[in-house]
């Protein structure tokens, strides 16, 4: 029976492998080589230098990886904004437009020759304008409804009418010889 001696590690006392000039667990080098093990041969230098331990390092691939994971992120975002921004240019001519809309359909509820009262337009809300003409009650309803697509017209008294078309509603009111006339459009 052969009795095989273990040598120590003179800085961390683990056990070293035989045929080895290094300490696995703490990486420093043995005074000794145990077993067969030659120093590492190098090319042009007299002095051949001792395995040492493998340490970590970047590798090429790692590298290039890292670059195609940040370059992705970047274009990634690049996109995010390019959306962002189109989605915003996209929102403001929606609402020009449909200013625009709004405006032209209260325009052609506009009698010829009346004077403007009041003109007002809540952000997103619908227009409201009191218009005013020396013109007969009768006269403006009949102008109304020739040019108008009204959908139903009311009269509620001998001096109003209540005229609806699409999303329009006019008033008409005659008193101390003016025809006053109410319209509320839009949304």
């Amino acid at each position: 029976m052969s009795v095989t001696t273990v040598s120590k590690c003179g800085s961390c006392g683990a056990d070293l492998v035989p045929n080895t000039s290094f300490c696995r667990r703490c990486g420093s080098a043995t005074t000794e080589v145990i077993g067969s093990e030659q120093p590492t041969a190098m090319l042009g230098v007299a002095d051949a230098a001792t395995t040492q331990p493998l340490r970590a390092r970047v590798t090429g691939q790692a590298v290039r990886s890292t670059a195609k994971t940040s370059s992705r992120r970047s274009v990634l975002i690049a996109v995010a904004i390019l959306l962002i921004f189109i989605g915003a240019i996209g929102a403001v001519q929606f609402v020009r437009t449909r200013n625009q809309r709004a405006t032209v359909e209260a325009n052609q509820f506009m009698y010829p020759g009346a004077r403007t009262v009041l003109d007002f337009k809540e952000e997103g809300g619908p227009r409201t304008l009191h218009l005013q003409t020396s013109d007969s009650l009768e006269q403006v309803q009949s102008w109304y409804q020739t040019n108008l697509k009204l959908s139903k017209t009311t009269r509620l008294t001998a001096s109003s009418y209540v005229m609806k078309a699409d999303r329009s509603m006019i008033t008409l009111v005659f008193e101390d010889g003016t025809t006053n006339i109410f319209i509320k459009t839009g949304p």
